[in-house]
C-alpha cells in the first residue's frame, strides 16, 4: 500500500450515488497532475487528501492512483488555504472573498473560522449575513466529515457512507448507534450482513432484539429469492437460528413479538367444514377452512408461478389454499384433469368472492413449479379485482397464450372474469398503457413455462384409457431424492400411485396405471427431486 498527500485541482467525474470519482491532483515531486480514482465522496477542489492506495495502468486512460482509503486534512499553506476556501465548498466564500480573507489572516485563517468566525467582519466587504452563512456552511462540512469518519471507523465503505449521510443527514451517527440494522431496511445495497458487522463493532449483543428481528427478515428475504412464497415456522426458526447463532427460544420469542408489533394473527387452515354451493357448475360443495368462513373480507395475495397441471398458478388457482387440510388432495382425485379441475376452481372463486387480488411478480418462479422451480426477477406487481384478467396479463408477460390456461378460458365462460386483451385496461403510475407496451417494458420471453398446444376434447374423453400413457407424468431424479416419503404421503390416490419398494434404500416407484397426474407429489417435494415430462 502506498500513501500520497495531494491537493485536488480538478474533479473530472463524480458519481453522486456511489461516490466514485476521477480527480486531478497536485502531488509533491510530480510535475504533471496525477489522476486519482476511487470512492472519494464529498471531495472538493482545493481539498488536501492523505490517500492510501496503489498505482495501476488503465488500458484506456493510462497511469492512475487507485484510492483504497483516504482522509481529508486541512491545507497548511496560504496558497492551499485560499484555493480550499475559494473552491465553493464553503457557502458565501468564492475566489474573491477567499483571497481577501487569506490576505487578512494568513495561515491562521482556518483556525479563526473554526474558533472565532465573527472576526471575518474585519475583512473589507464582508457583512454579518455573509459571516452567518460561512459559519453555517463550515459547521455542516464538519458534521459531514464527522459522520464519514465515524462510519469508516466502523467498517463502512465510502460509497455506503455517502448513501447513509444522504438518507439521515446530521442524524446519521445517532441513528446508526441506536439501530444499525435499520440500514438494511432503509438503504439500497446495504444488507443484513453489512449491518451486522457494524453492530458487532458497536457492541450490540448476538441476541439483541433488533439483531434477531433483522436476521429473521433477512432469512425470509433469502428464502423468497430462492423462489419460496412462504416459510414454515420450523423452517424459519431453524434457518434464522443458524444464521444468527442464537437459541431457538430467542428466535421464537422475537417472532412472536414481531407478529404482535405488526398486528398479525396466526390462523389455522386445517380446521374447516363443508360449505354447500348448489349453484356451482362443477362443484356443489367445498370443505372450506374456518378462518375463511369467518372473515368479513378476503384479499387474494398470490405468487407468479408455473404449475404442472394448469401451466400457471395465479389469482384463480391461489384460492385453492382456502380448502382445508387433506381435502385439497381429495379434490385432485375427484377433478382429475386440468379442465375439470379449473372449473371447480372457478366455482370456488365465485363462492368465496375475494375483494381484491394482488399478484407478486417481483421475484416469480418458472420451470418446475409451483414449489420446485427457479426464481426469476420479473419486478412487477399486478393488482385488480378480476383474477382472470390478472392471470391473463401474467400470461402475456411470459409470452404464453392466455387461451392455453384452462382457468382463463373457463373463468370467462363461467362469468368470473375476462382473459381477452380488448377487455382489460392496464393502469400504471404513469398512466394507461397497452398490453404490447406492458410486454415490451415488463415481459420475459425466456420465462420457462409450458407453451405446448393443448390437446382436444378427444384426449380428455379417453383420459383413463390407452392415450393416458402419453400424458405428462411425474418422475423422480434419483440423485436428488432423499427418500423422505413426503411425496408418498402427498399422493391422494387410494392405495397410492407411488410407493417404496423393499424399504427406503431406493426412491419410491410410480404406478402410472393409478397416477391421476395431479402432480401433488411434485408440488410437495421439498428437495426438487420430482420433475414432469
Amino acid at each position: 500500500m502506498i500513501k500520497i498527500r495531494c491537493v485536488v485541482e480538478r474533479i473530472t467525474y463524480q458519481n453522486p450515488e456511489n461516490g466514485y470519482s476521477v480527480l486531478k491532483c497536485a502531488v509533491k515531486n510530480y510535475n504533471d497532475l496525477v489522476t486519482v480514482v476511487g470512492n472519494l465522496v464529498d471531495v472538493n477542489v482545493g481539498s488536501v487528501l492523505l490517500i492510501d492506495g496503489n498505482w495501476k495502468v488503465d488500458a484506456k486512460y493510462g497511469r492512475q492512483f487507485l484510492a483504497e482509503s483516504w482522509e481529508e486534512t486541512m491545507p497548511a499553506t496560504v496558497f492551499g488555504i485560499e484555493k480550499y476556501l475559494g473552491s465553493g465548498l464553503i457557502k458565501g466564500v468564492g475566489p474573491k472573498f477567499a483571497k481577501k480573507i487569506v490576505q487578512q489572516f494568513g495561515t491562521d485563517t482556518l483556525e479563526i473560522i473554526e474558533t472565532d468566525v465573527k472576526r471575518l467582519l474585519e475583512v473589507p466587504g464582508i457583512g454579518k449575513k455573509r459571516v452567518d452563512k460561512i459559519a453555517e456552511s463550515w459547521e455542516r462540512q464538519k458534521e459531514i466529515k464527522n459522520v464519514m469518519l465515524f462510519l469508516q471507523d466502523h467498517g463502512v465503505s465510502t460509497a455506503f457512507a455517502a448513501k447513509i449521510y444522504r438518507q439521515y443527514g446530521n442524524e446519521s451517527i445517532q441513528k446508526v448507534r441506536e439501530n444499525p440494522f435499520r440500514l438494511a431496511d432503509d438503504i439500497w445495497g446495504i444488507g443484513f450482513k453489512t449491518a451486522d458487522s457494524i453492530a458487532m463493532k458497536l457492541g450490540i449483543g448476538k441476541e439483541a432484539f433488533i439483531r434477531l428481528r433483522s436476521g429473521i427478515m433477512y432469512t425470509l428475504s433469502e428464502l423468497a429469492d430462492e423462489g419460496h412464497v412462504y416459510a414454515e415456522r420450523e423452517q424459519l426458526i431453524r434457518k434464522a437460528s443458524e444464521l444468527l447463532e442464537a437459541e431457538d427460544t430467542s428466535i421464537i420469542m422475537t417472532m412472536d413479538q414481531m407478529l404482535k408489533d405488526y398486528g398479525v394473527t396466526i390462523v389455522d387452515f386445517n380446521e374447516g367444514s363443508t360449505v354447500s354451493y348448489p349453484q356451482g357448475h362443477t362443484a356443489k360443495e367445498f370443505f372450506v377452512a374456518k378462518p375463511v368462513q369467518e372473515t368479513d373480507a378476503l384479499i387474494n395475495l398470490c405468487k407468479m408461478k408455473t404449475h404442472a397441471l394448469e401451466r400457471v398458478t395465479g389469482g384463480v388457482k391461489n384460492l385453492y389454499g382456502c380448502i382445508s387440510g387433506l381435502h385439497k388432495a381429495k379434490g385432485h382425485t375427484k377433478y382429475t384433469n386440468a379442465d375439470i379441475f379449473a372449473r371447480q376452481l372457478i366455482d370456488l372463486n365465485q363462492l368465496i368472492k375475494p375483494r381484491f387480488c394482488v399478484m407478486d411478480g417481483i421475484v416469480a418462479m418458472d420451470g418446475n413449479g409451483p414449489t420446485s422451480g427457479d426464481p426469476v426477477k420479473m419486478k412487477v406487481l399486478l393488482l385488480g379485482n378480476d383474477p382472470v384478467a390478472i392471470d391473463s396479463v401474467y400470461c402475456h408477460l411470459v409470452h404464453l397464450d392466455p387461451q392455453m390456461v384452462p382457468t382463463n378460458v373457463h373463468g370467462e365462460t363461467m362469468g368470473l372474469g375476462t382473459w381477452r386483451e380488448e377487455n382489460i385496461r392496464l393502469l400504471t403510475e404513469g398512466g394507461e398503457i397497452t398490453m404490447q407496451e406492458a410486454v415490451e417494458r415488463f415481459g420475459n420471453p425466456d420465462f420457462n413455462v409450458d407453451r405446448k398446444k393443448q390437446r382436444g376434447n378427444l384426449w380428455n374423453r379417453f383420459n383413463n384409457g390407452f392415450l393416458r400413457y402419453f400424458q405428462k407424468k411425474p418422475y423422480i431424479e434419483a440423485d436428488k431424492c432423499k427418500k423422505c416419503g413426503i411425496c408418498v404421503e402427498a399422493c391422494p390416490v387410494e392405495g397410492k400411485a407411488l410407493q417404496f419398494k423393499n424399504g427406503r434404500r431406493k426412491p419410491p416407484v410410480y404406478n402410472y396405471h393409478k397416477c391421476i397426474r395431479c402432480f401433488c407429489c411434485q408440488e410437495m417435494c421439498p428437495h426438487k427431486a420430482i420433475q414432469v415430462k
